[in-house]
C-alpha cells in the first residue's frame, strides 16, 4: 500500500512578476527535492523506501510549482506527540517544514529551528525524553524532536534545502514559501537562505560593531515582514530593518511623508559573518535621528537634467 501528498513551492519577489524562472535557476532546485525527500525519511522513520516526486500542473501565482511525493512504505503509521495515525510520509514533511505540534516552547520544524539558530553557537544538548530535546545557545534555549535536530546535523539534508532555495540567490527573488494541502505553511526569505549552508561550511560570526550615525537614501519602502528597506549609503546599497517603531507609525499615520532624494540620519547597527572567503552584512536601523527634505529647486533641477539625458 501507498501513500501520496501534494505540497506547493512559490517562488516570489519582484522578479518573478511575469510568473515566469530562467530554467537554469529552478532546474537544481528541484532536482534537489527528491534527495532531500529521501534523507529526511530516513533520519525522521529510519526507512531507506524509494521516495518519488512529480511536479504536477502549475497555477497562477508569482512562480508556483505543485509536487506529488509518494512513497511505497508510507503506509507505516507513527505515533508522535500522542498523535495516532500520523503516517510516515506526513511525519517526513512536517518535521521537514511544518512541524507537530507539542506545547508552546516547541519549535515547529527544521525551518523553524534554523530560523531560531541563525548564527547561534550551540552550547549544549539534553535529552529529556525518547521524542525531544533541549537546545540551550548562549542567549536561549528551546525543546525540539530528537529527530529535528538528526535533520538539522544532517549535512546531506542541510546541502539539498540549500539547492532548493538556490532562486533567492538572484536579484528580485525575495522569499520561497512551502504549503501542503492542508494549508500549513513555511518560509524562508532571501536573508535567511545562507543559515541553510551545510554543516561544513558554516558561517563564523564577527564580533559586533558599534552602532554608528549616517546618512542615508531610501531606495525602496516595505512596511511589511519586518518593515525592511533598502537603503543606498554613499553608492553601497543594503538592506535593513528599521526597529524605529515610533519612525514607521508617524509615516502610517501621514504625520511625514516621504518623497524621491529625501534621506535620513539614522543610527545603524552592523552585524557581519563570514561563509568561507566571503563577508556578509546585517543592517538594523535602531534609530531614525533626522529627515532631511531636498530643497524643492534642487529636486526641479534634477529632474530637469534627467529629461535633457
Amino acid at each position: 500500500m501507498s501513500e501520496a501528498q501534494s505540497f506547493w513551492i512559490k517562488y516570489d519577489g519582484e522578479a518573478l512578476a511575469d510568473h515566469t524562472i530562467d530554467v537554469e535557476d529552478l532546474a537544481p532546485a528541484v532536482l534537489a527535492l527528491p534527495a532531500l525527500i529521501q534523507e529526511t525519511n530516513r533520519i525522521v522513520n529510519n526507512d531507506d523506501a524509494r521516495i518519488s516526486v512529480r511536479i504536477q500542473a502549475p497555477t497562477a501565482g508569482s512562480f508556483e510549482i505543485c509536487f506529488s511525493v509518494s512513497s511505497d512504505a508510507a503506509a507505516a503509521r507513527v505515533d508522535l506527540f500522542d498523535s495516532p495515525g500520523v503516517s510516515a510520509l506526513t511525519n517526513t514533511t512536517n518535521l521537514l517544514w511544518w512541524g507537530m505540534s507539542g506545547g508552546a516552547d516547541l519549535t515547529d520544524g527544521l525551518v523553524s529551528f534554523i530560523r531560531f539558530m541563525k548564527t547561534g553557537r550551540v552550547r549544549r544538548t539534553t535529552p529529556i525524553n525518547d521524542i525531544l530535546v533541549e537546545i540551550e545557545t548562549d542567549t536561549d534555549s528551546v525543546k525540539i524532536p530528537q529527530t529535528v535536530w538528526e535533520l538539522y546535523q544532517s549535512e546531506k539534508v542541510r546541502a539539498a534545502f540549500y539547492q532548493v532555495l538556490k532562486p533567492l540567490g538572484n536579484e528580485g527573488v525575495d522569499k520561497v514559501e512551502f504549503r501542503n494541502q492542508t494549508g500549513q505553511t513555511a518560509e524562508v526569505t532571501r536573508d535567511e537562505a545562507r543559515y541553510y549552508w551545510p554543516q561544513s561550511e558554516q558561517m563564523e560570526s564577527f564580533e559586533e560593531f558599534p552602532p554608528r550615525e549616517t546618512f542615508v537614501n531610501v531606495v525602496l519602502l516595505w512596511f511589511r515582514d519586518g518593515n525592511k528597506w533598502r537603503f543606498s549609503e554613499g553608492g553601497n546599497e543594503w538592506w535593513a530593518e528599521i526597529k524605529d517603531q515610533d519612525f514607521i507609525e508617524s509615516l502610517l499615520k501621514g504625520e511625514q511623508t516621504i518623497s524621491a532624494n529625501d534621506y535620513l540620519k539614522v543610527r545603524l547597527k552592523q552585524t557581519q559573518t563570514r561563509h568561507g572567503a566571503v563577508i556578509h552584512s546585517d543592517y538594523e536601523i535602531l534609530k531614525v535621528l533626522e529627515h532631511k527634505k531636498v530643497p524643492q529647486q534642487m529636486q526641479l533641477s534634477a529632474a530637469k537634467r534627467s529629461s535633457r539625458q
